[in-house]
């Protein structure tokens, strides 16, 4: 990253401390994907099971092609915060616990929408609508081959355009009630 760009981010320190971490909820106070799933620990498991399947089966195909996609996206969180991790300046976060604003941020970031992913990937699992064997061998696939950084002048941004742009996918799937289970995360987190 060019000097002047660095210069930037750590210029922003104090204005990432003040209005992006106070942005963060303690995680006792975040939803869980647990919340929103038929509890595998009560008596009525498997009957909540077999609703969430039959409330699926009247969804078309394409809610779940986008479900999947959306789901794949989240499940790569690893591969984008190892990229944001690599960046100069004042984002990069070599000990994986660093204490400048940005890689606070990033790691509370990552947190915060791998209970998307994980959210996503039980409900898609439990319809048993999609062939979860084929979308892991994808996951795995798209992790392991990595993430090449063709503009990095704007990989500094990439979490908050990720922020900005999920809106949209999600909220094109939420318009039917009869997805209650993935119903929070597909509204209220854009709302």
């Amino acid at each position: 990253m060019p000097p002047q760009k660095k210069e930037i981010f750590k210029s922003l320190e104090n204005w990432a401390e003040d209005n992006l971490l106070t942005l963060l909820k303690p995680v006792e106070k975040c939803w869980q994907p647990q919340d929103f799933l038929p509890e595998p620990e009560s008596d009525g498991f498997y009957e909540q099971v077999k609703e969430l399947r039959e409330r699926a089966r009247e969804l078309p195909d394409d809610y779940f092609v986008v479900l999947v996609g959306d789901m794949i996206t989240e499940e790569a969180l690893p591969t984008y915060q190892t990229m944001i991790n690599t960046l100069d300046g004042g984002i990069r976060d070599e000990t994986g616990a660093s204490l400048t604003p940005w890689a606070i941020w990033t790691r509370a970031w990552t947190a915060e929408e791998n209970r998307h992913g994980d959210l996503l990937n039980k409900y898609l699992y439990l319809s048993g609508r999609v062939d979860m064997k084929h979308i892991e061998k994808t996951i795995q696939y798209l992790i392991g081959s990595g993430m090449v950084r063709f503009l990095p002048c704007l990989s500094g941004t990439v979490n908050s355009d990720t922020v900005c742009t999920t809106p949209h996918p999600h909220s094109h799937t939420s318009t039917r009630e009869r997805v209650d289970y993935l119903k929070f995360l597909l509204e209220s987190e854009f709302l």
